[in-house]
């Protein structure tokens, strides 16, 4: 079922207090399809749904469609706040694939990257499509001024399993094709590795890795889903359909609201990942267990980029033994961006002790001095091992 909706606003600034705003250099997303027909079964967007009136099990078969999406993106970029003092990244592709079925259609996403370019707005992608390509030469346009960037999802390659998991997406042979055609035409292209699928993901991983080189990648980016419980049962259940005598429970933490992998399965798959990083010359970069980056976390495309927590970590390192005021922060801050909103957020995270919270790692210790917070990074050879040159 399809139906048609005028929006009032489109473009979401990132909430400075997620995890979102602190790894990613994504400052606002947008959203014009309601629903997707990929249907992926861990999906958790499907609570999008209510927002249309429809049901949460509605997400894979129905789609709501922002008629005037191209209309009112325009008038939100030519507003004084985003034209003049904006100039985070947007990110298509946070509760719908941009490329779905659906945009062979409506052309929704290419009016947008139209109208992205037009504006000079630097822009991440993320899809399981092949259809991508279809937006070939806004994307050319766009990546020759370094605004673009596109990331493929690809966790496994067993191609019988996403039939099952991801019943409307793109094959992984197509989705490898499309990447080495982006690259092939100059548009900077990742693998998303995410949701990491127990017993699947580690099997895939050099398959995925191989191709990704061969396809030139940028890098890969290993993410971790967290599931609802409605969302875990069907997963489990696609799975257990599969390898009826694997236990898949075991490899989830199954307590409390959201379920992930566990914590020893997670740090398994991030040391596979780090191994073949290493084999294959594909930097790996992550939000979790930030020992195994073996690449820069920067999106590097892109000419400008809000800072992200690992500059601050760089930081760090480059004033070992030293104590670092917020002054210091701020001033790696503005190298990037000079958004008052931004050094709003950075320093609620900075008085709160939640910059380095992920860090456990490495040997970071607060101190108060006259009021005003101070950390410093106490060197040593695990200490001082983020993982990556830096």
């Amino acid at each position: 079922m399809r139906k048609e909706e005028d929006c009032s606003s489109l473009l979401y600034r990132i909430r400075p207090s997620g995890p979102m705003f602190k790894f990613y250099p994504h400052r606002a997303t947008l959203n014009y399809y309601i629903g997707c027909s990929h249907n992926c079964q861990y999906c958790y967007a499907r609570y999008t749904m209510k927002n249309v009136g429809w049901e949460p099990n509605d997400f894979g078969k129905n789609i709501c469609i922002k008629a005037n999406a191209a209309e009112i993106l325009k008038k939100e970029l030519e507003k004084k706040t985003w034209k003049q003092t904006y100039n985070g990244i947007i990110h298509l592709g946070t509760v719908q694939d941009p490329f779905q079925p659906v945009e062979r259609q409506y052309h929704m996403t290419d009016k947008v990257l139209n109208l992205l370019y037009e504006h000079r707005k630097p822009v991440t992608i993320l899809t399981k499509s092949a259809y991508v390509l279809e937006s070939l030469e806004v994307l050319k346009k766009m990546a020759a001024e370094k605004l673009v960037h596109v990331d493929f999802s690809v966790a496994y390659t067993d191609e019988e399993l996403r039939q099952n998991l991801e019943p409307g997406a793109s094959t992984f042979g197509e989705r490898f094709h499309a990447m080495k055609t982006l690259h092939d035409n100059g548009i900077s292209v990742g693998i998303f590795l995410n949701p990491v699928i127990p017993y699947y993901t580690d099997r895939s991983l050099e398959d995925i890795f191989s191709k990704g080189r061969d396809c030139g990648i940028a890098y890969v980016m290993l993410g971790f889903i967290h599931l609802n419980r409605s969302n875990y049962a069907d997963l489990k259940r696609c799975l257990s359909e599969r390898k009826p005598g694997v236990d898949f429970d075991s490899y989830f933490n199954l307590k409390g609201r959201s379920i992930g992998i566990r914590e020893d399965e997670g740090m398994e798959v991030a040391k596979h990942c780090y191994g073949l990083s290493k084999k294959y010359g594909v930097p790996l970069i992550t939000s979790r267990y930030h020992q195994y980056l073996t690449g820069e976390y920067d999106f590097g495309v892109f000419r400008y980029r809000y800072p992200l927590v690992f500059d601050y970590v760089k930081m760090m390192k480059q004033n070992a033994d030293r104590k670092v005021s917020f002054a210091q922060a701020a001033e790696t801050a503005d190298r990037f961006c000079h958004d008052n909103s931004y050094l709003t957020s950075l320093k609620w995270y900075w008085e709160n002790e939640k910059l380095f919270s992920d860090f456990g790692h490495l040997d970071i210790e607060a101190s108060v001095e006259n009021g005003e917070k101070y950390y410093t990074l106490h060197s040593g050879p695990e200490s001082m091992d983020t993982g990556w040159s830096g």
